[in-house]
C-alpha cells in the first residue's frame, strides 16, 4: 500500500503515475491511489502503510477503543481520525465568511436541536406517566403538533431563545376533564347510565420552561460525552473499509461492541440522540467541504459529484427517519469508485475516497465546536432568566415611590 502526505498531494500522485510506466492500465492506478489513503489511516496502528518510509508516511493519529486495541492521541484532546490539509479548515470557514460568523451559527443549530430533543424526552416522559393535559399543550404551544414522534433535526419550528420567551410569558390555563366511572351492570343494560366525573387541571406554561431548561442541562452534559466519540467513529469507518478493501469482508464486525455505552443515569432517549447527533454532524461537515469544493479552483467537478451523491443517500432530508445515516453515508461514500471525468478538454480526478476523509476530518472540527456549545449552556440559561427578569421590569414600569425631600 502506497502513501501521500497531506500537504500537494495531488502533484505528488501525479509525478508517481509518471513513474509507474505504461505497462498498468489508468483502472489499476485509480484504484491504487485510492487504497493508498485508506492504507495510510490506519499505519499509525500498524497497519500495512506502518513500514513505509518517514517522507512517504501519511501521519494519521487515531483515537478509539474496543477495537481490540486503545489508542491515544497525541498533543490534543480529539484529532482527526485523517488529518486534512491545514490550509483546508482555514478556507472551509473563509468560504462561509458571507454568512456571518460561521461558528456562532453552528453553535446556535446545535442549540436549537438540544432544546427540540428537551422538548422531546419531557413529552415523552409525560405520555409514560399519563399526564395529557400538559402533553398536550406542550405539544400544541407553537405549532409543534407530532414533534413526539419525530427522529430527525431541524424540526424547532423557531431559535430556542424565541421559544423560551414565548412559553415563559404565558398564562396558566385551566382544562375541563370528563372520566368515565365504571357503571357495573350488563353492557347491554338500558338502565344503565354511562356517568362521568368531571375534573379540572392546571398547566402552568413557567413550570414546563423551568422543566425544559432541566432537561436542557442534563442533556447537554450528556452531549459532552456523545460528541466525544465522533474520533472513534471515524476510526471505526476506516477500519472496517480496510478490512472489506483487504478481506472482502470484515469478520471482525461481530467482536466489536457499540461505542455507546448506556447506563441507570443515561437519559430516556440517548441512543436516539446519538444516532441524530452522528447524523447532524455529518450533514453540516459535508455541507462545509461541498462549500470549499464549489469555490476552490479545479474541484468543481468534485462538488457536483458530492452535491448529487448527498442527495442520493439522504443526508440532506432532516425529515428521514431511518437510523444509521451517519456512518452509512460514509461507508457508502468510501465505497465509490474513483472517476475521470472530461471538464471542458481537461481530464479530471474525482476520488470519493479523499472527499470522505475530509468530511470525517471536519465533522471532527465541528463535534469539538458543538462539545464547546454544550459547555455554554448554562451561562445560556443565566442569560434567560436575566432577560425574563427585565421584560417583567419593563412591563410593570416597577418604579420607587417618590417621598420627597425629609
Amino acid at each position: 500500500v502506497l502513501t501521500f502526505p497531506p500537504h500537494r498531494c495531488k502533484a505528488r500522485k501525479r509525478r508517481f503515475l509518471c513513474k509507474m510506466g505504461s505497462s498498468m492500465t489508468m483502472t489499476s492506478l485509480l484504484t491504487l491511489v485510492s487504497c493508498a489513503t485508506v492504507g495510510s489511516v490506519l499505519g499509525s496502528v500498524g497497519g500495512p502503510a506502518a513500514a513505509l518510509p518517514s517522507n512517504l508516511a501519511f501521519q494519521a493519529p487515531v483515537s478509539f477503543r474496543g477495537f481490540g486495541a486503545s489508542f491515544t492521541p497525541e498533543n490534543t484532546k480529539l484529532r482527526a481520525a485523517v488529518v486534512a490539509p491545514k490550509l483546508r479548515t482555514s478556507s472551509v470557514r473563509m468560504a462561509v465568511h458571507d454568512r456571518g460568523d460561521r461558528q456562532e451559527v453552528e453553535k446556535e443549530l446545535i442549540k436549537d436541536f438540544l432544546t427540540q430533543r428537551s422538548i422531546q424526552t419531557y413529552l415523552t416522559a409525560l405520555h409514560r406517566v399519563g399526564d395529557i393535559s400538559n402533553f398536550e399543550y406542550l405539544e400544541q404551544f407553537g405549532d409543534h403538533q407530532g414533534l413526539s414522534s419525530v427522529h430527525g433535526y431541524r424540526a424547532l419550528k423557531m431559535t430556542w431563545r424565541d421559544y423560551f420567551a414565548e412559553l415563559q410569558v404565558q398564562a396558566d390555563v385551566s382544562i375541563q376533564r370528563k372520566k368515565k366511572l365504571y357503571r357495573g351492570g350488563s353492557a347491554n343494560n338500558p338502565y344503565l347510565q354511562d356517568q362521568y366525573h368531571t375534573y379540572e387541571e392546571h398547566v402552568q406554561p413557567r413550570n414546563i420552561a423551568l422543566t425544559l431548561l432541566d432537561w436542557r442541562e442534563d442533556l447537554a452534559s450528556e452531549w459532552v460525552q456523545d460528541l466525544d466519540l465522533i474520533p472513534q467513529e471515524n476510526a471505526e469507518v476506516w477500519r472496517h473499509h480496510l478490512a472489506m478493501v483487504q478481506n472482502a469482508s470484515d469478520p471482525e464486525a461481530v467482536n466489536q461492541y457499540s461505542l455507546l455505552q448506556l447506563d441507570d443515569a443515561s437519559t430516556p432517549m440517548r441512543s436516539a440522540n446519538y444516532d441524530l447527533l452522528d447524523k447532524f454532524c455529518t450533514h453540516i461537515a459535508t455541507d462545509k467541504i461541498l462549500t470549499e469544493l464549489t469555490k476552490t479552483r479545479g474541484e468543481e467537478r468534485s462538488a457536483v459529484w458530492l452535491k448529487e451523491f448527498m442527495s442520493k443517500q439522504g443526508l440532506g432530508n432532516t425529515k428521514a427517519t431511518e437510523w444509521g445515516m451517519g456512518r452509512s453515508f460514509l461507508r457508502n461514500m468510501l465505497n465509490e469508485p474513483p472517476k475521470v471525468v472530461n471538464d471542458d478538454g481537461e481530464m479530471k480526478l474525482i476520488d470519493p475516497l479523499d472527499v470522505a476523509a475530509r468530511v470525517m476530518a471536519e465533522r471532527q472540527v465541528v463535534s469539538e465546536l458543538w462539545i464547546s456549545a454544550m459547555e455554554e449552556v448554562q451561562e445560556d440559561h443565566l442569560d434567560l432568566h436575566r432577560r425574563f427578569m427585565e421584560s417583567c421590569f419593563e412591563s410593570f414600569r416597577i418604579q420607587l415611590p417618590d417621598f420627597g425631600e425629609a
